[in-house]
C-alpha cells in the first residue's frame, strides 16, 4: 500500500481526532484533575511549581477515577460517577475558583520550568522522548480507504485491550469479551477501566481515547512524575534530567553483546523493553507512572507524616495491584520491610499507611485474581532461555551448566547460573546496572526508610523473574524484571548526575556513554516503525468493518454472535466484539487460553457440531439453548445439511464477510 500521508481519508479522520482533542482535556480536567486537587489539599504546597501540582493532581485524580468505577460498578450503580463528578466540581468551585486562582493557572512561567540550560534539555528530552513513545499510536485507530492500521510490535494484544474497554464501557465486572456470561477473571484491566470510564460518561470515540489520548497523556504524565520525583529528591540538575531521561531512552545493551560475542551489530535480539516501548503495554504503562507517584508520596509522607498524605499514598500504592501485578508485588514486599523498621523504631502509628494498603490491595485483587495461576518454582529457567539464543553464542554456559549438573557438581553448576543471570541483567538493564552500585550520600539522600523500601522491591524483582514461572502467563513472568529496572533508574539518576558535577571532562565522557548505550535501540525502534508505516496492510480491512458496523447498527444490543474466526485475527484477540458491540459466544480463543480461561473449550466443541453437523434438530437446539442469533463468517461459507435446513436469513454479504441470522421464531 501507498503511504497513509497520502491517504485523504485517514487525513481527514486524523483531523477529526486532533479536532476532538480539547474535549478530550475537558474530559479529563473534570475527571481527573479537580478530584486529585481536592484530595491533595494544602499537600500541594509541598510541591513548588505548578507543573510538579498538575501532574501530580492528574495521577491522583486519575487513580480515584478507577476507583469509582470499580465501587460502582460494584455496587450495580455506575449512575453515581454523575454524583461523583458533580460533587467534585462543586467543591472545587466552592474552594479553588476564585480571581486568585485563575490568575494562578495562566501565569504562564508558573507552569514552565525554570529557564536555564540545563531546563531547555529537559524540554527537548520531554518533546522527544513523548514523539518516540506515541507517534506509532497516533497513527492507529484512524480509518484510512483500506481499513484500519495499527502500528506496534503489539498491535494485536492492542485489540484485546480494545476488546476489553468496549466490555467495560457497557458493563460492570465486564463478561470476557470472547465469552458472554464469563466475568473476567485473572487479568488486570483497572488501565482500561480508566478508559472506559471516560468513553461512558463523556461519550468520546473508544480508539481515540485509547490510542491517541490516554496514550500522550500517559507519557506525558511518565517524565512529569520522574521530573517531580527527582526535584522533590533533591537531586542535582544533572540528576533530575537523568532520571527523565531513562523513562523515555532506557535501553538494553543486546547488540553490544553481539557485537564482542559475533562481531556484528544484531538489534533482532528481543530486548525485555525499553523507553520507546512504554505503551505498548498499558497495564504496565500506567503501573509505572502510579508506582513512581507512589514513591513521590512515600517521601512526603516519611517527612511530614500527615494522615491525608499516609492515605493518598495507600490509595496509590494499594490500586497498583489493579493495574499490573508484576510492577505491584516488589512494591508491595518494599512496603513490608518498610514496615519492618516502622515497627523495629516503634512509630506504630505510621503502620497506617501499609495496613491501609493492604486492604485496598485485597479489596482490588481478591474479586478478579482468587482463582489466578500460582507462581511455579523454576530457578534460572529465563536466564538459561536467554543464554542458549543462537545469536548470541553464549550457549556453551549452558552446556556446561548441564555438565556439571549430570555429575553432580552443583557448585559449579550455581556459578555458570550465576553468571548467566550477570549477563542477562548487564544485557537487559544496560546502563541502569549502575544503580546497583552501593555509593555514599545515598542512604542520607533518600533516607533509610525510602532506601530499603526501593532496594527491597528492586532485589525482590530480580528474585521473582529469576526463580519463578507463571502457571497463567508463562514467560510474562519477565515483567518482575521490569519492575526492577523502573526502580533502578532513580538511584543510577542520582550516582551519574553526582558524577556529572566533577569536571567537564567526566561530563563529556559520561554523555557519550549514556547516549552510545541508549540512543541506538531507540533509533532502531522508530526506524522499524516508518518501515512498517510505509509497508503494512491494515489490521483490519474496510470491507470487514462494513461488516462490523452492520451488525452494530441492525441488530439487537442483546443478541449474541458466533464467530467463525479460524485463521483471522479475532481468532487470536476478540475485535469483533468491540466493534459490533455485541456479546460473542465464542472469539479470542488463543487470549483465552493464554490467560487459563479453559471454559472456551466446551463452546469451541459446539461451534465446531454447529458447523459441521448433518442433524438439523441438534443444531437448533445448541443455537437455541446458547441465544446465539448472528452467525458471523469470514469468506462465503458451505454448509453441511445441519445449516442447510434450518433457514438461516442471509442478511450481509460482501467480499470478506457473509453474516446470518437464526430466528427461534423461525425455526
Amino acid at each position: 500500500m501507498s503511504t497513509l500521508i497520502f491517504d485523504q481519508l485517514f487525513l481527514l479522520n486524523f483531523s477529526k481526532s486532533l479536532l476532538l482533542l480539547p474535549y478530550f482535556l475537558f474530559a479529563i480536567f473534570v475527571a481527573f484533575y479537580i478530584p486529585g486537587d481536592l484530595i491533595l489539599g494544602k499537600i500541594k504546597q509541598n510541591l513548588p511549581t505548578f507543573f510538579e501540582r498538575i501532574v501530580a493532581c492528574f495521577i491522583v485524580g486519575f487513580t480515584l477515577w478507577a476507583y469509582q468505577g470499580v465501587v460502582f460498578g460494584y455496587l450495580n450503580a455506575r449512575y453515581l460517577t454523575y454524583a461523583y463528578l458533580g460533587l467534585c466540581i462543586f467543591l472545587w468551585a466552592k474552594n479553588r475558583l476564585n480571581i486568585k486562582t485563575i490568575q494562578k493557572i495562566f501565569k504562564i512561567p508558573a507552569i514552565c520550568f525554570p529557564k536555564n540550560k540545563l531546563s531547555y534539555i529537559l524540554l527537548f528530552i520531554f518533546v522527544v522522548g513523548i514523539f518516540g513513545q506515541v507517534q506509532k499510536f497516533w497513527v492507529a485507530g484512524n480509518l484510512a480507504s483500506d481499513g484500519i492500521h495499527i502500528f506496534a510490535a503489539a498491535g494485536d494484544d492492542a485489540l484485546w485491550h480494545t476488546a476489553l474497554i468496549s466490555q467495560l464501557a457497557r458493563r460492570f465486572p465486564p463478561f470476557q469479551p470472547g465469552l458472554v456470561n464469563e466475568i473476567v477473571h485473572n487479568y488486570h484491566y483497572w488501565s482500561n477501566l480508566v478508559i472506559a470510564e471516560l468513553v461512558r460518561v463523556f461519550h468520546l470515540p473508544i480508539l481515540q481515547t485509547q490510542y491517541q489520548y490516554m496514550y500522550l497523556l500517559m507519557s506525558l504524565l511518565l517524565g512529569g512524575v520522574a521530573y517531580t520525583l527527582a526535584k522533590k529528591l533533591n537531586f542535582s540538575g544533572y540528576g533530575v534530567i537523568l532520571l527523565v531521561y531513562l523513562q523515555y531512552f532506557s535501553s538494553d545493551i543486546l547488540y553490544l553483546f553481539t557485537f564482542v560475542t559475533a562481531r556484528t551489530f544484531n538489534f533482532s535480539i528481543g530486548a525485555l523493553e525499553g523507553g520507546v516501548e512504554f505503551l505498548e503495554n498499558p497495564p504496565r504503562a500506567f503501573s509505572i507512572v502510579i508506582a513512581l507517584c507512589g514513591i513521590l508520596f512515600l517521601k512526603l509522607w516519611l517527612q511530614d507524616k500527615k494522615l491525608r498524605t499516609g492515605i493518598i499514598t495507600a490509595l496509590l500504592f494499594g490500586s497498583i495491584i489493579g493495574f499490573k501485578a508484576h510492577t505491584a508485588i516488589p512494591v508491595y514486599i518494599g512496603i513490608a520491610i518498610l514496615s519492618l523498621l516502622l515497627i523495629i523504631k516503634r512509630e506504630i502509628k505510621m503502620l497506617l499507611m501499609p495496613i491501609l494498603t493492604a486492604v485496598l490491595a485485597l479489596f482490588v485483587y481478591l474479586p478478579v485474581n482468587i482463582s489466578s495461576g500460582k507462581l511455579i518454582l523454576t530457578p534460572f529457567w529465563i536466564t538459561r532461555d536467554f543464554a542458549v539464543h543462537p545469536d548470541l553464542h553464549l550457549s556453551t554456559l549452558e552446556l556446561a551448566r548441564q555438565t556439571y549438573a549430570l555429575h553432580a557438581n552443583w557448585l559449579q553448576a550455581l556459578r555458570m547460573d550465576i553468571t548467566m543471570l550477570f549477563l542477562f541483567l548487564l544485557s537487559q538493564f544496560g546502563i541502569k546496572n549502575v544503580g546497583w552500585i552501593p555509593v555514599g550520600g545515598i542512604i542520607k539522600k533518600l533516607g533509610l526508610p525510602l532506601y530499603l523500601f526501593l532496594y527491597a522491591a528492586m532485589i525482590s524483582g530480580v528474585i521473582l523473574g529469576t526463580f519463578f514461572y507463571q502457571e497463567s502467563g508463562g514467560a510474562n513472568i519477565f515483567n518482575f524484571f521490569l519492575a526492577s529496572s523502573l526502580l533502578l533508574s532513580i538511584p543510577m539518576a542520582f550516582l551519574l548526575g553526582r558524577l556529572l558535577n566533577i569536571n567537564v571532562w567526566v561530563r563529556i565522557l559520561l554523555v557519550f556513554l549514556l547516549l552510545a548505550v541508549t540512543i541506538p535501540r531507540w533509533m532502531q525502534r522508530n526506524q522499524s516503525f516508518l518501515y512498517y508505516f510505509k509497508l503494512t496492510s491494515p489490521i483490519i480491512d474496510t470491507d470487514e468493518l462494513r461488516a462490523m458496523d452492520f451488525v452494530r447498527n441492525n441488530t439487537d444490543s442483546e443478541e449474541v454472535v458466533l464467530v467463525f474466526n479460524e485463521g483471522s485475527w479475532d481468532s487470536r484477540y476478540p475485535y469483533v466484539s468491540a466493534f459490533t458491540q455485541r456479546d460473542m459466544y465464542l472469539s479470542g480463543q488463543w487470549i483465552l487460553e493464554s490467560h487459563n480461561i479453559l471454559e472456551f473449550k466446551d463452546r469451541e466443541k459446539v461451534r465446531k457440531i454447529i458447523l459441521a453437523s448433518k442433524d438439523v434438530n441438534q443444531v437448533k437446539k445448541l443455537l437455541k439453548e446458547n441465544n446465539i442469533s448472528i452467525l458471523y463468517f469470514y469468506g462465503k461459507p458451505v454448509f453441511n445439511e445441519g445449516l442447510k435446513e434450518i433457514n438461516l436469513i442471509k442478511i450481509f454479504e460482501n467480499d470478506t464477510t457473509t453474516i446470518y441470522r437464526f430466528s427461534n421464531d423461525n425455526n
